[in-house]
């Protein structure tokens, strides 16, 4: 009888802590997404500041042609925060490799049936035996561990690009700041 209870206290333990993984996979998920909506949005609202600044520039700076300078700067400073918004996007769930700290006879017991590749699951009765033979927990577990490093990854090349976004601005306006300042003086 105690065998028992102790069996069930254990398939309640381990359900209880599918579920809360689940939820964190959830909230992980929802959160890689939202970088990735972030990212869009403020890629578009750089762009729009820059059609407002480059009409600002036009305004201080008439030139017939294209300096070497101009060229430089355009892509160096107003260009650069776009591609770095465009890179949040691109960290992609198989980009991301398993932790050097992490036990690698761990690792291969995962069978990775949360996330399907045809590399690794050549049909759909292979995909049912990976599924028969792997333990939920261990594969909610995995999949929360990588989905998290992709959301780490894609938190910091977002700060990132709002961080040079906001300094290539910043630039902008002291660059129009001292040209104007320069003619009253």
């Amino acid at each position: 009888m105690v065998s028992g209870q102790i069996q069930e206290t254990e398939k309640h333990d381990q359900e209880k802590a599918e579920g809360l993984l689940k939820i964190a996979l959830s909230e992980t998920q929802q959160s890689i997404r939202s970088y990735d909506t972030k990212a869009q949005i403020c890629a578009i609202g750089y762009l729009l500041s820059l059609n407002l600044v480059l009409g600002i520039n036009q305004a201080i700076f008439p030139t017939k042609g294209a300096d070497l300078w101009i060229v430089v700067f355009g892509w160096g400073v107003m260009i650069f925060p776009m591609l770095l918004f465009g890179f949040v996007l691109y960290p992609t769930r198989t980009s991301i490799k398993p932790s050097e700290h992490q036990d690698q006879s761990s690792i291969h017991k995962i069978h990775k049936i949360l996330y399907i590749r045809h590399e690794r699951h050549a049909s759909v009765d292979g995909i049912s035996k990976d599924a028969l033979r792997a333990n939920p927990l261990d594969e909610v577990a995995f999949e929360l561990y990588q989905s998290s490093n992709l959301r780490d990854r894609k938190r910091v090349r977002f700060v990132r690009a709002l961080i040079v976004a906001g300094l290539a601005l910043l630039i902008m306006f002291t660059i129009h700041l001292l040209a104007v300042v320069s003619r009253l003086i």
